[in-house]
């Protein structure tokens, strides 16, 4: 039986920035995140990240406060800005670019606040990877110390009989305390790619020069001209679960700033322990219901009464067998697809669930992130069309009620949009982000 609270938590928050009021917001940042990921050119992404970040065609000027419920809000004097990045690692695996809103028209004037957004999975990979990516943790899950990462560096697998050391990553600050808790070694391998990863200035500091190459946390320091000055950080999908390390990671070098963190579709990034830090006590945790990826390593409690009918008391148990099968199209008694996968998921979680079960994996809800679980539903045939054919792919009625097309639909942004606004919209301003589509622009 489905959990039978229909309402996201409301944050709580007076503060715009901390709260859910600009939900909207952070989730077009995240999405811009995403521009050009088909490409493998830096310079060609570089410039159309500016589009996507600077036009206020694609990403409109910042709403005033004051305006929760409404559309057309009046906006804040100022301007979207890119001001470090975008990093890549060097395999394009993962991605992460420094903006700001300042307070002058095309980008010029003092920075109001900052915000990190890191790329979730790469679709010009396939979207199967997705499945492939929980399989692949599922049949090989191990954690490490988080504290021992920031601290030493940490060996993790590399291959059947070898290990090798990653980490610490960049820090200005030496005098840093520890941070309690365990992270999943995945989590902790793409985070040690993306906080060492170089990525160029876009914009002259009083220390550095435009295009000169920095670290993430280099370039915030030298970016924030040692004012206090808010850092929201956002993701999605697999950019989601690292927004809850990177959050935790800049409160821990600038904890004279408020750091936010405003994660989209993620996955779990660590146990009991590490989800009650003070970097966890603000902003918000966008999750939904049938959106397979953010059942992570979390229990079924997440999801579900009844847990102990559930293998390993894991919410992944409950999804593999209910998650869009309990739902119904739109319109009609048929029920909705099987997971994609759903025998390579079961078998992974027989390898895997009582290790991560017995490790208790727990959102950072638990230190007073807002849970804004956003009860999810299958689209009506009619928008699932629509939604094929605008990202490319064959919209056949087989097609839309393919497993894999209803795993794209739940998880990715155009379907969040439309729920943070139909589930939110008394709590957020209304932000009217659209991805900017670079295919036409570079045949």
């Amino acid at each position: 039986m489905a959990n039978a609270n229909k309402e996201p938590t409301s944050s709580g928050s007076d503060d715009p920035l901390s709260g859910d009021y600009y939900g909207m917001v952070w989730l077009g940042l995240a999405n811009a995140a995403y521009t050009s990921d088909w490409k493998h050119d830096l310079g060609e992404m570089t410039a159309d990240l500016k589009v996507a970040i600077e036009n206020p065609k694609y990403m409109p000027l910042l709403p005033e406060e004051g305006h929760a419920g409404q559309t057309g809000a009046p906006t804040r004097p100022g301007s979207w800005s890119l001001d470090w990045g975008p990093a890549i690692s060097p395999d394009w695996s993962n991605l992460a670019y420094v903006a700001s809103y300042r307070s002058g028209e095309n980008g010029a004037g003092d920075p109001q606040f900052f915000v990190v957004s890191i790329r979730g999975t790469d679709t010009s990979t396939g979207f199967n990877g997705l499945i492939d990516q929980v399989i692949q943790d599922l049949r090989s899950f191990a954690v490490r110390p988080w504290s021992t990462y920031l601290d030493t560096g940490v060996d993790i697998p590399d291959g059947p009989n070898r290990t090798k050391h990653i980490g610490p990553p960049p820090r200005i600050r030496k005098d840093a305390p520890n941070i309690e808790g365990n992270v999943a070694i995945g989590t902790i391998e793409g985070f040690n790619k993306i906080a060492g990863q170089g990525g160029a200035l876009q914009r002259e500091t009083t220390q550095h020069g435009t295009g000169d190459v920095l670290t993430l946390v280099e370039a915030l320091d030298s970016l924030r001209k040692c004012a206090n000055l808010p850092i929201i950080v956002t993701g999605h999908s697999l950019g989601g679960c690292q927004t809850q390390v990177m959050t935790s990671y800049l409160a821990w070098q600038f904890p004279e700033c408020s750091v936010i963190g405003q994660p989209f579709a993620p996955s779990t990034a660590g146990d009991e322990q590490f989800a009650q830090q003070a970097a966890f006590s603000t902003g918000c945790f966008w999750w939904c219901t049938l959106d397979f990826i953010p059942c992570g390593y979390g229990p079924v409690s997440d999801y579900a009464l009844g847990g102990e009918f559930y293998k390993d008391n894991l919410a992944i148990s409950w999804a593999i067998e209910n998650q869009w099968t309990e739902s119904r199209w739109p319109g009609t008694e048929e029920a909705g697809p099987h997971l994609p996968e759903k025998e390579l998921l079961a078998g992974a979680r027989d390898l895997g669930g009582g290790k991560i079960e017995g490790l208790k994996f727990r959102r950072p809800t638990l230190a007073g992130m807002a849970d804004k679980r956003l009860e999810g539903e299958l689209p009506p045939f009619e928008v699932m069309r629509e939604f094929l054919i605008a990202i490319g792919k064959p919209a056949t009625d087989e097609d839309l009620r393919k497993p894999i097309n209803q795993l794209i639909w739940q998880h990715f942004p155009p379907n969040y949009k439309l729920m943070l606004w139909e589930r939110c919209q008394s709590d957020l301003v209304h932000f009217d982000f659209v991805t900017y589509d670079t295919k036409p622009h570079h045949p």
